[in-house]
């Protein structure tokens, strides 16, 4: 049994995998796939991706600048790999949560079937798993480890991204804290209020996929080329001390649903996840997951169970980090 729990919590972070090749076919950044070559066409496109986000990283980024580091990176062209999957696959999780607590308020504005008491207190449980738990968790482990980790072993020209990201740190947390307002005060009498906590989640979406959008065109092809596959899993190991069993248990399952309609993502995952990992997922989703986000599902009473049940696990992250 130790055993197994020793490698379930190996497993959790240690997604690893090869970064797709900037040369090679699918298009995306950050995939699956093998070694990478920046060369000709693939160096082209490469630069192309980085013209959409260095426009918006202020004086002195230029897509070509960005381009040049990634391409005298010191981790030779054929070794370069990306073995920090969990970061992106844990970014998606948090957009699918965006999404489905977009639905439920929406479902929420349109059908009676829950007295006003019980929208409010599910909505509010929505926004404690998403905020407190789930999006907490990721900005916990970039503030506390990834980020120095980042500033210590890569080029200067990506210390001003990880100011990017702690910027949308504080943009994530005002929002955060707006929402848990407005989802109490949500009255069907008053359809403003809906519409509030919709242009909220809106806001929420458009910061984390702008994070995104620098992760996985910038950030996976920077620290492929300046941290080798060893470096790479070292760091994981670090991560694996910032999560519980239990937390680790309902991070992995979110992960797995998130890239479940993505066939690329989905055999990636399935590839690098030993065989009893993989056989534990449906176990966990079924007994701890399912009910720790049955506020997404509309079950309310479910949903007032689970938050019992993780206690401790979902304090609000507040401005600079601290939990209360």
């Amino acid at each position: 049994m130790g055993v197994f729990i020793l490698c379930v919590l190996v497993v959790m972070v240690i997604l690893p995998a090869a970064v797709e090749s900037f040369g090679g076919g699918g298009g995306g950044g950050g995939g699956g796939g093998g070694g990478t070559v920046l060369g000709g066409a693939a160096f082209k496109r490469l630069q192309k991706r980085l013209q959409m986000v260095s426009g918006d990283l202020g004086k002195g980024f230029t897509s070509a600048a960005l381009v040049g580091a990634i391409k005298d990176g010191p981790v030779p062209k054929a070794e370069r790999e990306f073995r920090i999957n969990g970061w992106r696959w844990h970014t998606k999780a948090v957009i699918r949560d965006l999404n489905r607590f977009e639905a439920v308020v929406r479902k929420g504005q349109k059908e009676m079937v829950l007295t006003p008491r019980e929208l409010t207190d599910q909505l509010a449980r929505c926004h404690s798993f998403l905020c407190n738990f789930n999006w907490a968790a990721l900005m916990r482990v970039e503030r506390d480890i990834f980020y120095p980790w980042m500033r210590d072993i890569l080029p200067e020209e990506s210390r001003a991204l990880a100011n990017e990201f702690t910027c949308s740190h504080s943009t994530a947390e005002d929002l955060s804290q707006r929402l848990g307002h407005e989802v109490v005060l949500v009255r069907r009498a008053n359809p403003d209020s809906f519409k509030r906590v919709l242009s909220t989640i809106g806001e929420m979406r458009t910061c984390v996929e702008r994070s995104q959008k620098l992760q996985e065109t910038v950030f996976v092809p920077f620290i492929a080329a300046y941290v080798s596959a060893k470096e790479q899993e070292v760091f994981n190991r670090r991560v694996i001390q910032k999560l519980g069993l239990l937390e680790s248990q309902i991070h992995l399952v979110g992960m797995r649903e998130a890239i479940a309609g993505n066939s690329i993502e989905a055999s990636l995952f399935e590839q690098q996840i030993p065989r009893v990992v993989q056989a534990a997922i449906p176990v966990w989703r079924r007994t701890v997951y399912v009910k720790r986000t049955a506020c997404f599902t509309g079950q309310a009473s479910a949903a007032a169970a689970a938050g019992a049940e993780v206690a401790g696990h979902s304090e609000p992250v507040r401005k600079g980090g601290r939990r209360h």
